[in-house]
């Protein structure tokens, strides 16, 4: 699909990590040379994007969005208010990591971001909703989620992905999160992490689910059954050199809906849940896709 650019509106979170005036400036002199009209809207706290879009969106035919993946988060969860036709969504990588940047294959140069806005192709992007949320890169539960509820936004702005591995050893020296259960429309599991990946990527550009894309229908389960430091570093090594992680602990499987609790006999103990990167509170969270995809901006 191919949409006429004629306004774009770009909304950034100058929190992020990441965060490039000059790449937006850039793009937007890009744009406007080609007599496309453009807006600047920046948050000031979290929240703050999705109700731009919610509120303005509808009277752009682009909207492009910089930040991290919770940014690109907000943004969806903001264009699923509107309604009748939806303005295409551009990503202006910045954040973290950004993975779904990475997932997509969006371009990183100021001039290739404009000229995609420019040429109009779009692909659809496919997302999950966990409990009515939209996510477009994972809901989950046990040990990642507790470290993303200990990560504060200073020391991932200090610290980058390193930030998640420092809040990783502090939990580890805690106590340990709760067992889970997981339960499909097909079966029941009992677990240590559960990741419901919407994208093929993890925390950058590491594949644990080579099975499912953002730009494809469906979702993977990813389901952890030792979180013990052997075991994880075992899991880490296999992300960073490429391999598979079906087996030694982890299981795969396609799903259409998928719910994450804490497993009976681990009620007094409460499971911390996140969503793309930012906490989610607490389990359970039940996580279904969504009934259609946006417009993704992509290279002509």
């Amino acid at each position: 699909m191919r949409v006429t650019t004629r306004r774009v509106l770009i909304v950034a979170n100058p929190k992020a990590r990441g965060h490039a005036p000059r790449k937006l400036a850039a793009i937007r002199d890009a744009l406007a040379r080609d007599g496309v009209a453009v807006d600047l809207m920046q948050s000031q706290a979290r929240g703050d994007i999705e109700r731009i879009v919610a509120d303005i969106g509808a009277g752009f035919d682009v909207i492009a969005v910089h930040g991290g993946d919770g940014t690109i988060n907000e943004a969806i969860a903001g264009l699923r208010t509107i309604s009748g036709a939806q303005p295409a969504l551009a990503i202006i990588a910045g954040g973290t990591a950004n993975v779904l940047a990475s997932e997509t294959r969006a371009a990183r140069d100021a001039d290739a971001i404009a000229a995609a806005i420019r040429s109009g192709h779009t692909t659809p992007l496919y997302y999950g909703l966990a409990n009515g949320r939209p996510f477009v890169l994972m809901a989950s539960a046990g040990l990642d989620a507790a470290v993303v509820a200990r990560t504060s936004p200073r020391l991932k702005r200090a610290l980058g992905k390193w930030a998640y591995v420092a809040a990783a050893v502090a939990q580890k020296r805690r106590a340990n999160t709760p067992d889970l259960v997981v339960t499909t429309n097909k079966e029941e599991l009992r677990c240590r992490l559960a990741i419901c990946a919407n994208a093929a990527r993890y925390g950058g550009d590491y594949v644990i689910a080579p099975q499912t894309c953002a730009t494809r229908p469906g979702l993977a389960l990813v389901v952890v059954t030792d979180d013990s430091l052997l075991a994880l570093l075992r899991i880490g090594w296999r992300m960073l050199s490429g391999g598979g992680l079906n087996g030694a602990g982890v299981r795969i499987l396609d799903v259409s809906e998928v719910t994450l609790a804490v497993a009976q006999g681990n009620e007094a103990q409460e499971a911390a849940a996140q969503v793309d990167g930012d906490p989610f509170g607490v389990t359970p969270v039940r996580a279904v896709c969504a009934e259609a995809p946006v417009r993704l901006v992509v290279a002509g």
